[in-house]
């Protein structure tokens, strides 16, 4: 073997070793808003999966929390590589994003009240108070003049102390929401919305063989394993299951 065919063929094995071990290095930035880190649990479910399904693609997640319409525009602006458990609704506010097409979790909307609940009452002319980057919960509220509250503790304390006529917000438990409004009358408010992930433009490749890997990892029980494992599993058919 010549000097030079052997000098080529250890600069292509120092390649593709250098390549390969970027590839375990790459990150993936995935940005988690602040009113949804105050649901307990839900976080490091999805947390949990995000980080399994991006391993299996040679991906290193890293979450990042911070107010939602920020997420939105550095998502937007390609500044962080994702964002998850977002509806459908960003799609009308953002025009470099694509959708994982695989539903990460369920949703329900929820009115919230110091007084009962009637269903076929009209939002026209009530103070409402949503979730700020609640957009499920703001589509839901119009017609209606809004009161944005940071998370669904302050949006409590708006209906506690008469600021507003109720509440309406989107929660993937019903649990979690009763012990937050404390003696708060709930009622379900239509049917069950998807949960989905997000990406920048630039990753549109990736969209597909997420959303595989998603639908394949559930198959698996894999999600089921990751409810029971933060207390959740006696909620999962009804948020989770394919």
């Amino acid at each position: 073997m010549s000097f030079r065919s052997f000098a080529s063929k250890t600069l292509i094995l120092i390649f593709c070793a250098s390549s390969a071990l970027a590839s375990k290095n790459k990150e993936m930035v995935i940005g988690v808003a602040d009113y949804q880190a105050k649901e307990k649990g839900i976080v490091d479910i999805y947390s949990d999966f995000i980080e399994k399904v991006l391993g299996n693609h040679a991906y290193k997640a890293k979450f990042i929390q911070a107010p939602f319409k920020r997420i939105l525009f550095e998502m937007n602006s390609g500044v962080i590589d994702g964002n998850a458990l977002r509806s459908r609704a960003i799609e009308n506010e953002a025009k470099n994003i694509v959708r994982v097409p695989e539903s990460l979790f369920f949703f329900s909307l929820f009115k919230m009240s110091k007084s009962k609940i009637d269903r076929k009452e009209s939002n026209k002319g009530k103070h409402v108070a949503v979730v700020l980057g609640d957009k499920a919960a703001t589509a839901e509220a119009h017609a209606a003049q809004l009161a944005d509250a940071r998370d669904i503790e302050h949006l409590v304390k708006l209906i506690d102390n008469d600021r507003v006529d109720f509440g309406i917000v989107s929660a993937s438990n019903v649990q979690n929401l009763i012990a937050l409004s404390k003696n708060l009358h709930i009622e379900k408010v239509g049917k069950p919305r998807h949960l989905y992930m997000y990406l920048n433009e630039k990753h549109r490749h990736l969209a597909i063989p997420l959303a595989k890997t998603m639908k394949k990892l559930k198959a698996e029980g894999v999600l089921r394993k990751i409810f029971e494992k933060h207390g959740f599993g006696d909620v999962y058919d009804l948020t989770a299951s394919p």
